[in-house]
């Protein structure tokens, strides 16, 4: 919490540092007595308290705009070619790319082509994505201040909720999770569902299935935000036209 106010503080301290003088100015205005004033100060303090003033709206403007821009972005990311995360990293001046959900798709298969163990390569890989989401973006200051992350008060079910609601914006679909009976030292399992998934878009049965992605994905987010290790499975999926969404189940391991 104190990272987070001191980071509010350094971004707009461009606007408090106005405020001080501009209000300075307009108390002498007001109440310093004309008999005592000289001439030249009776010009002085009013322009500059209304240059000041000018400045101070200027700059509140600015905030203002800023924050219309961010809630659009925010706003456009439903089709998987955005990532708000990736606008983020944009302003942050990190390297990333952005790619459509058929190029993803394509790239999966010709993984699949020239692999042997198909299920288990995509896993790896989806742990390594996870991995890499945990240790290079959750754990980092602008990415806690930017989604109000604040790992020394949230608990972990707390933490998982966060992830869903960043997932959401993020082109990947709309993730769910319920949570099951705790059991011992805190653990507990519970379900991740996926509405309208990345892997499955325009993907039937007759498709090879790019689910063990999240299922390595998801294993490694729920360990790196739990704290202990966890099996992920895949209970059904969306490439088939009973089932709505995909479903992922989630158990500690003993």
């Amino acid at each position: 919490m104190k990272n987070m106010i001191k980071q509010h503080l350094i971004r707009n301290a461009p606007t408090y540092i106005v405020s001080v003088p501009t209000i300075l100015c307009w108390i002498i205005v007001a109440y310093w007595g004309e008999s005592t004033w000289k001439e030249g100060v009776k010009i002085v303090f009013p322009a500059l308290a209304i240059l000041l003033t000018i400045a101070f709206f200027i700059l509140i403007l600015v905030n203002f705009v800023k924050k219309i821009v961010k809630m659009t972005v925010s706003e456009v990311v439903k089709d998987g070619d955005y990532h708000l995360s990736g606008a983020i990293l944009y302003k942050e001046g990190v390297p990333h790319i952005s790619l459509r959900v058929k190029t993803i798709h394509t790239i999966f298969s010709k993984i699949l082509d020239i692999t042997t163990c198909n299920d288990q390569i995509l896993v790896e890989l989806g742990k390594c994505v996870g991995d890499n989401f945990i240790e290079n973006s959750w754990r980092t200051m602008d990415f806690a201040v930017n989604f109000k992350v604040d790992n020394n008060q949230m608990t972990p079910k707390q933490k998982l909720v966060k992830w869903m609601d960043m997932e959401k914006t993020a082109g990947w679909g709309e993730f769910q999770i319920s949570f099951f009976q705790e059991q011992s030292c805190g653990r507990f399992s519970g379900e991740i569902k996926v509405k309208n998934c990345f892997l499955t878009s325009e993907r039937t049965l007759s498709h090879k299935s790019f689910c063990p992605f999240l299922v390595g994905y998801c294993r490694a987010i729920i360990t790196g935000l739990t704290g202990f290790e966890v099996e992920v499975r895949e209970d059904y999926c969306s490439r088939d036209p009973n089932n709505s969404v995909c479903a992922f189940s989630f158990n500690p391991v003993l």
